[in-house]
């Protein structure tokens, strides 16, 4: 539908342009230069479209056109097309066994395409149209019809899935636990460019609650922390906004800044990465290898500094999440509390009650970090590299110290600095 409408409007356009002489220099440049950002705006191409209606069927029945040499099948091949000269909108609806499941090659070919096109899920978390058997997306431990003992399995992570492609607009939305964050969900995902995805959180009665008090439940969920509320921003805005953030709150400077945060997302992350992940990588050639395992600088063999390279794995395998809680939820909640403060409104609606709560268990993770790279750094006595030792060897310890050095900056910049700060503005 959607290339439908494109190749209709294309067609439209050429038409205006070719025929600019018959219906007005002024006219034609309404249709095809016009904002469409607005509802007005929607309403005035509406205005231009009738007037170009009226032309052509005036032109059409005095018989000017064979006159004028224009022919009279592509003037009413324009009558026919001139509505596609508004800007349209399209939604596909659908539940969750079709998104997550039957139909979910479908949905992925729509985000992939990168076509201007939203999708609204409604998520049950079962198939409820079949009696609430438990599908790819109910979640892990859940009780429902074939799974009576708990669904094994953990539920499908649509929202992160279609974030991998990076052009999508993404959000988790639930009616009755913030009606405000829903509707400004479907107005961000209707201003996006590309493809939009806004997962709605459905109650069902095969969750065995009182449907009548559906609205609430979802409140509950919100509340309790089972289903959080979010919007993915792309990443150049999301540089922008945390930029503007620290730059805002601590008065630093904005290109000091964006080097400091965004030096944990640089090559160094994807070679350590990349280094702990292979084993063959992280060992000396074959060519006058000693046969026998050798002292490194920290004691022990070849396999076991593989392990201690490895032990680095549970950093960089929780980064991701990591980023994404701070990135998507508490730092444009953040963004919102100081912007709400400047302009003496109320303060944004907190799913997770205060901006404490995210901030400790955000601190749990810093620390638990922290903890790993101080033990990798002790069994290697400081990331030294004994002299009988390959160039692999140094080049990994190396992307390691740097790794480490980014992050510990992370940490200083967010615990004792943003941290103290937004709690104190949401307490103010």
């Amino acid at each position: 539908m959607r290339l439908s409408f494109d190749h209709q409007q294309a067609y439209a356009r050429n038409l205006v342009e070719r025929y600019r002489e018959l219906i007005g220099d002024s006219l034609a440049d309404s249709l095809l230069n016009g904002n469409q950002d607005t509802q007005e705006d929607i309403n005035a191409r509406r205005e231009f479209i009738a007037e170009l209606k009226s032309k052509l069927n005036g032109t059409l029945a005095s018989g000017e056109l064979h006159a004028g040499g224009v022919r009279t099948t592509e003037a009413r091949d324009l009558l026919g097309v001139a509505d596609a000269l508004v800007k349209k909108s399209v939604w596909i609806v659908g539940a969750d066994g079709w998104a997550y499941d039957i139909g979910y090659g479908g949905l992925d070919h729509i985000l992939a395409s990168g076509q201007n096109v939203n999708i609204l899920v409604l998520d049950t978390e079962v198939y409820s149209n079949t009696g609430g058997q438990a599908s790819k997306a109910t979640p892990l431990g859940a009780v429902a019809k074939f799974a009576a003992g708990g669904k094994p399995t953990i539920k499908k992570d649509l929202g992160m899935t279609a974030m991998r492609y990076g052009n999508v607009y993404i959000a988790q939305v639930a009616m009755g636990a913030n009606d405000t964050h829903t509707v400004k969900a479907f107005i961000e995902a209707e201003a996006h460019p590309g493809p939009s995805l806004i997962i709605a959180y459905s109650q069902c009665i095969a969750h065995g609650i009182d449907t009548a008090k559906g609205m609430h439940q979802q409140k509950l969920a919100v509340e309790s922390g089972y289903r959080p509320l979010w919007r993915q921003i792309d990443d150049f805005w999301m540089k922008r906004c945390e930029a503007k953030l620290l730059q805002e709150i601590l008065g630093a400077n904005k290109a000091e800044i964006e080097q400091q945060i965004w030096a944990r997302v640089s090559g160094k992350l994807n070679a350590i990465k990349s280094a702990a992940t292979k084993t063959g990588d992280v060992t000396p050639p074959v060519e006058g290898r000693r046969t026998e395992p050798g002292p490194l600088s920290g004691g022990g063999s070849d396999e076991q500094i593989v392990a201690e390279y490895r032990s680095l794995l549970p950093v960089v395998l929780e980064l991701r999440p990591h980023m994404f809680k701070e990135e998507q939820i508490l730092f444009p909640y953040i963004v919102e509390l100081e912007q709400s403060i400047l302009q003496q409104r109320p303060g944004p609606f907190a799913p997770f009650g205060n901006v404490s709560n995210p901030i400790r268990m955000v601190m749990m993770e810093h620390h638990a970090a922290g903890e790993i790279l101080r033990e990798l750094r002790k069994v290697t006595s400081d990331y030294s590299v004994p002299s009988d030792r390959c160039i692999s060897y140094q080049t990994l310890y190396q992307a390691i110290a740097a790794f480490e050095q980014d992050l510990h900056q992370h940490i200083h910049l967010e615990n004792n600095i943003l941290f103290p700060k937004a709690i104190a503005l949401e307490q103010g």
